[in-house]
């Protein structure tokens, strides 16, 4: 199973488009099984984060199994899809984050916390199942 991970705000949040010739991280529009996201991110714009891989999983590479993520090329990749994620938060101004796994429907008793998105540069910060973050200054 993977990590997927959708953000929101009130105001417009660029596409980056997945692009299979040169596979990199991407903000694109929720896909139709995605729209349950709406209920959880009462915002007028969500998109989906994915990394190169497609998913999400990148995000907490290394972090939550370190043991046994700790290739060096994989956690170079993790470090990049990171940063870039970091740097769209920041420069769009996103508002809110939930992550959880691919198929899992929201739930009726997410985690909540609020984190600033320096936060996710942390090495001890992970995107947690069926998750709402809210992001603060």
């Amino acid at each position: 199973m993977c990590l997927i991970l959708f953000g929101g705000a009130n105001h417009l949040l660029p596409i980056i488009q997945r692009n299979n010739d040169n596979l990199d991280f991407h903000a694109i529009e929720l896909l139709p099984r995605d729209k349950f996201v709406k209920q959880i991110i009462p915002k007028l714009y969500v998109r989906y984060f994915g990394t190169f891989e497609g998913c999400g999983c990148l995000f907490n590479f290394g972090r939550e199994y370190p043991e046994y993520e700790n290739e060096k090329e994989e956690l170079e990749a993790a470090n990049e899809m990171r940063l870039k994620l970091l740097n769209y938060l920041a420069v769009n101004s996103v508002e809110i984050l939930y992550s959880c796994w691919d198929g899992q429907k929201y739930t009726e008793h997410p985690i909540t916390r609020e984190i600033k998105i320096e936060d996710i540069a942390r090495a001890d910060f992970i995107f947690q199942e069926n998750e709402i973050m809210k992001i603060i200054e």
